[in-house]
């Protein structure tokens, strides 16, 4: 891996699909990284699934602070009132970092959490 984090400076991704390089099936595993959290009803308010692609030029962290920076508190309960909001997070992240230079795909999905209200 080096300093780009690419694999012989050639790919970045965190999975190997379909046909590599010559070279790199040796360094690129096609298992996904996955990781678990807690959530807190009512406290948390939205997933973001995201590609090696975004977090090339940021950390998930700066990506949930662009979102709520973005949407503020106006992600409502009613899951129409937000899908346009969200959808538009999403394309500002995804914009911020191509504007910072990503160089490779990137995905944003922002998932809203409807928590039953007590």
């Amino acid at each position: 891996m080096s300093d780009d984090k690419r694999v012989n400076g050639m790919l970045a991704t965190s999975r190997g699909l379909g046909r590599l390089p010559d070279g790199l099936k040796q360094y690129v595993s096609n298992v996904a990284f996955e990781q678990e959290f807690e959530l807190i009803d009512g406290e948390d308010k939205f997933l973001l699934f995201c590609s090696d692609g975004l977090l090339e030029t940021m950390s998930a962290t700066e990506a949930v602070e662009i979102i709520y920076s973005f949407i503020g508190d106006a992600v409502t309960v009613k899951a129409a009132d937000s899908r346009r909001l969200l959808e538009e997070a999403a394309e500002l992240v995804a914009t911020t970092a191509m504007e910072r230079g990503a160089m490779d795909n990137i995905t944003v999905i922002i998932v809203q959490l409807l928590w039953q209200l007590k």
